[in-house]
């Protein structure tokens, strides 16, 4: 279920992009992966944040590399977020093209 509910969010996602509204955007896909992560390991979404995932997923045996782009991956998207540097469009999609290949790296790790 947590694959299909994110492939929802993420097309919610994608018609924030459009509004062309970068620090929504970048809430707004930071949250669907937070969900994603939070129902693939049984945890609340409030815990699903780059510090405290990385941990969680190498206890379940995801491999290291996964870890590491999906803790860059947080960092990338608070930074976009919290700081005047809200990127362009491209760097946006390229969010949002990244989100969907972490997705389907962990759902072949965790499956």
């Amino acid at each position: 279920r947590a694959h299909s509910a994110a492939k929802k969010k993420l097309m919610v996602v994608q018609s924030v992009l459009s509004e062309n509204a970068p620090a929504e955007f970048y809430a707004s896909l930071s949250k669907a992966m937070a969900d994603y992560l939070a129902d693939k390991c049984n945890i609340s979404a409030a815990s699903a944040t780059g510090d405290r995932i990385g941990p969680l997923l190498r206890l379940q045996g995801v491999n290291e590399d996964i870890v590491t782009e999906i803790t860059h991956f947080f960092g990338d998207l608070d930074y976009r977020r919290f700081s005047k540097d809200a990127g362009t469009g491209e760097e946006m999609h390229h969010s949002l093209d990244l989100a969907e290949q972490l997705i389907t790296k962990l759902e072949r790790q965790l499956s």
